[in-house]
């Protein structure tokens, strides 16, 4: 599948997956809110290790318009079947399987709790095939959330004028890709025309 991207978007996504300097973490100052444990809590003072984010994959996922469910009791419910797309990452690459969905519910803000789940297949001879579920938000001013949800302004929208963060998690039970099932990723993402495209970071 080919992905047609408009001219500012390809750039954004790239510089997310590269590295930059950061200062030094002081460890004392970022969690200067332990100070407000029990002093005889011993943990309060215990450093533990800082997570990583290297990065691991990009996925690519079609589907269909948004079906209304209804003004549920915490906010419109929509349905978004996928259809297909494409993935590839430092561990294989493959398709996505038509079927999955997003059970999307839309607060009053506009603001989009992300509740997917959908299948991947590998491109091995014998294919393996992996369950994957990505959950999150699709947040940001009002004015560009409306635009974003206008097809005819929809693609008029940089990836930097909202934020699309997932958390994404992978169940097989294929040995060759055993080592999905105990790893977790962060994901940011945009909407581009009637595709999902995002880049995950292995935790």
């Amino acid at each position: 599948m080919r992905l047609a991207l408009p001219f500012f978007f390809l750039p954004t996504l790239i510089s997310t997956t590269t590295t930059s300097k950061c200062p030094p973490f002081n460890y004392q100052k970022s969690f200067a809110f332990t100070s407000l444990l029990p002093h005889n809590f011993s943990a309060a003072y215990l450093t533990l290790p800082i997570p990583t984010f290297t990065p691991d994959f990009r996925m690519v996922i079609s589907h269909t318009p948004k079906v209304s469910v209804g003004l549920g009791p915490w906010g419109q419910r929509n349905w978004i079947a996928f259809t297909g797309g494409s993935w590839a990452a430092v561990w294989g690459s493959g398709s996505v399987v038509s079927g999955g969905q997003d059970s999307q519910l839309e607060t009053a803000d506009l603001s989009s709790r992300i509740m997917t789940t959908y299948l991947l297949m590998t491109n091995d001879t014998k294919p393996a095939y992996i369950v994957i579920t990505a959950q999150g938000w699709r947040t940001g001013s009002r004015k560009v959330l409306e635009r974003l949800n206008d097809p005819k302004t929809a693609d008029m929208i940089k990836p930097s004028e909202y934020k699309f963060l997932l958390a994404v998690s992978m169940e097989t039970g294929n040995s060759r890709y055993a080592h999905v099932n105990t790893k977790m990723w962060v994901g940011s993402a945009a909407k581009v025309g009637t595709e999902i495209v995002y880049d995950a970071y292995v935790l």
